[in-house]
């Protein structure tokens, strides 16, 4: 799967997802237990994999990131993730929806 297309799937995942629970099953269904942080950086606001590589060391991320054994990189666990997008998008949406409001 092209690099760009993780994060735009998992996006639509989160936009559709009724509750936490439904997004997390959805993420692990489609991409196992963890999902690298170098396939969802763009999705949690950073400009740069190094940005958010940094962002994971200094604890600044937003969502708690590990590392597996035998495996490179950080990962994220699914569960995690999908909490943070769901909040994210609902906050999204409560900003529209008050900017529509005015």
């Amino acid at each position: 799967m092209l690099a760009y297309m993780v994060p735009l799937s998992i996006q639509t995942l989160a936009l559709r997802a009724t509750t936490p629970d439904q997004l997390a099953e959805q993420v692990a269904e489609e991409y196992g237990l963890y999902v690298r942080l170098s396939e969802v950086w763009m999705l949690l606001g950073y400009n740069s994999i190094s940005a958010a590589r940094r962002a994971a060391y200094d604890n600044r991320l937003g969502v708690a990131t590990s590392t597996i054994p035998g495996r490179k990189g950080r990962m994220i666990r699914s569960r995690d993730l999908a909490q943070w997008l769901f909040t994210a998008a609902r906050g999204a949406e409560t900003v529209s929806n008050r900017q529509t409001a005015q």
